[in-house]
Parts: structure tokens; C-alpha cells; sequence
């Protein structure tokens, strides 16, 4: 329509209809799920690509998606698990059951193929408790032919966009851009820039939303107020913070990943004190390690050091 001709056309319109052919096959997949988590008392929430598709990108052809991500309350985490187990899903990775209440989600696959991420927090950083509440509280309704379900209002979807895109990620998360950019442009779409920054402060993510916002709309002159540019910039950023933010973004390895174990504990730990922090942080790498005595933590790390040296060779 606008009069754009290109050898690479017969291309696109070809991945065009290939990516809505398959995000149908997703969301068909995911109906019997979502009905079945439904029927058994459980809320869910759809996050990510299948939410973006419908609601902002406004068509399923336009978001490419591999997977589909359910959140469903963290009460109800060990519920869900079971009722997608009895659905033929196994989780991608055998975590042991302590490390559950440490992370975000897990993966799931069924013998179809079809992948499910089953999330119990919207936000890695933020696993503790009472994290999600109020994105449960303000979520809203989603619609689609295949299933009915919940999704993050338009200020959280844009916060969860941000904070997740500068996540390092193989290969580079880049459609978040895409996925930003369509909310912010949405017609329809009030975006309360006062709330996301006090969510952002409130979660010690001032940094990440701050850079993404940043780079929005100095690269793409997306809508964002400069006011709200330069709130998050001025926000306090203690050191823990700039260094969890740059230890992000980059891929793992053993001595990071040990640093950021200790920054997501702090966050559960709460307002406690630097000591109490420092002697809760072994029973922590307990937990998330899988071992049962303190004293197994040194050979778990050294096995740990054993198989990243042995992935290298």
C-alpha cells in the first residue's frame, strides 16, 4: 500500500503467513490448558508474545513466538505443575523442588511438541511472595478464538516489556522493541507513567526501565515523557544495583551467577539487616542448589565450576 517494492517481498509475505499459521497451532494448544488450570480453581494470566499479539500488535502474524507463557498465582504453583503433568507436560529441567520458591517459572514441553513456560512470578527479579499482587489486581481481560484468560494492563506490560528485554538472553531478546513500541502507540492505550516509576523504584528496577525508556525514544521517538526519563535517571541507584543491572546482561557463568544468587536473596530478605542477609545466604544456596547439608554447598560449587570448565572444552 505504500508502494514499497522489494526482491525480499515474496519473503516476507511468505514468514507472514508461516508465523500466523503457527502462533494459531500455540494458542490452540494452549486452550485445553488454560481450560483445565480454569476448571480446577485456577487463575491464569497470559504473558508475553501471546498477550502482545492480541492486544497491541493486533495481529497474530505480526509477533513470532516460540512459546507461550501462563502466570498463575504463587499459591497455586504446585497445583498448576501437577495439573499440567496430568496433561502429558514435563518441565524442560529437573530443578529440585526447594529452588522452586527462588525462581520466576519453569518450562514445559508435551510430546506434540508444544512448549509452555508456566510462570508463578510476572518478573524474575521479584520472586517473593506477594510480588504479583497488585498485577493481579490490575489485570485485565483477554480475548481470544481459542481461549479467554487474563493479561497485565498496558502500564505493567510495558514495565514487564522493559525490565525482561535488557535481560541477557540467547538469542538477543530483541522484539522487544517491537513489542514496547506497539503498546506505546496503541490509540487506545493510557500509559499511568507515575505508577511505573514508582514500580520501578519500589522493585529496585529503576535502572533497567530507565535504559529502556531511554533508548525508546531516543532511538525510535517513541511517546515517553522526558520527565519521566530524567525522574528515573535521578532515582537513587545504590552500587548493588548498577552492578546487579550490568550482570544482566551478560551470559552465564559460575562467579556472576553466585553474585546474582546473592541480589535475588536480598530481595526476598527484605528489609532485613547486611548480617541477617549474610547468614540466610546459605541456607539460600541450599535451596536453590538442591543440596540437604550446608556443609555439601563447597562440593556443589566445585561440581558446578567442574561442568562449565567441561561445557568450554
Amino acid at each position: 500500500s505504500w508502494g514499497v517494492g522489494h526482491s525480499w517481498l515474496p519473503r516476507l509475505r511468505d514468514f507472514h503467513r508461516q508465523t500466523r499459521a503457527r502462533n494459531n497451532v500455540l494458542l490452540n494448544r494452549l486452550a485445553p490448558l488454560l481450560a483445565a488450570l480454569q476448571a480446577d480453581g485456577i487463575p491464569t494470566l497470559v504473558l508475553k508474545g501471546a498477550a502482545l499479539a492480541t492486544l497491541y500488535h493486533r495481529s497474530l502474524a505480526l509477533r513470532p513466538m516460540n512459546d507461550v507463557d501462563i502466570l498463575v498465582p504463587t499459591r497455586h504453583r504446585d497445583r498448576a505443575r501437577a495439573v499440567l503433568a496430568a496433561h502429558g507436560w514435563t518441565p524442560m529441567l529437573n530443578l529440585p523442588p526447594s529452588y522452586l520458591p527462588c525462581i520466576h517459572g519453569l518450562g514445559y514441553r508435551e510430546p506434540g511438541g508444544g512448549e509452555v513456560d508456566l510462570h508463578w512470578h510476572v518478573l524474575w527479579e521479584c520472586c517473593q511472595p506477594d510480588a504479583d499482587d497488585a498485577f493481579w489486581e490490575r489485570a485485565i481481560p483477554l480475548q481470544t478464538a481459542a481461549f479467554d484468560a487474563l493479561a497485565l494492563d498496558p502500564t505493567d506490560q510495558l514495565f514487564h516489556v522493559c525490565v525482561h528485554g535488557l535481560r541477557w538472553n540467547a538469542p538477543p531478546p530483541i522484539h522487544w522493541v517491537a513489542d514496547a513500541i506497539a503498546i506505546l502507540r496503541s490509540q487506545d492505550v493510557n500509559i499511568e507513567w507515575d505508577r511505573l516509576c514508582a514500580e520501578a523504584s519500589s522493585r529496585r528496577l529503576t535502572m533497567q526501565a530507565g535504559a529502556a525508556l531511554s533508548f525508546l525514544r531516543k532511538q525510535f521517538r517513541a511517546p515517553v515523557p522526558s520527565g519521566i526519563i530524567e525522574r528515573l535517571a535521578n532515582a537513587p541507584r545504590p552500587l548493588g544495583e548498577r552492578v546487579e543491572f550490568r550482570l544482566r546482561q551478560l551470559p552465564p557463568a559460575l562467579t556472576r551467577g553466585l553474585v546474582l544468587h546473592w541480589f535475588d536473596h536480598s530481595r526476598r530478605a527484605g528489609h532485613a539487616g547486611a548480617v541477617q542477609r549474610m547468614r540466610g545466604f546459605p541456607d539460600y544456596l541450599q535451596s536453590a542448589w538442591g543440596v540437604r547439608h550446608l556443609w555439601q554447598l563447597p562440593i556443589a560449587g566445585l561440581r558446578k565450576v567442574v561442568a562449565r570448565l567441561a561445557a568450554r572444552s
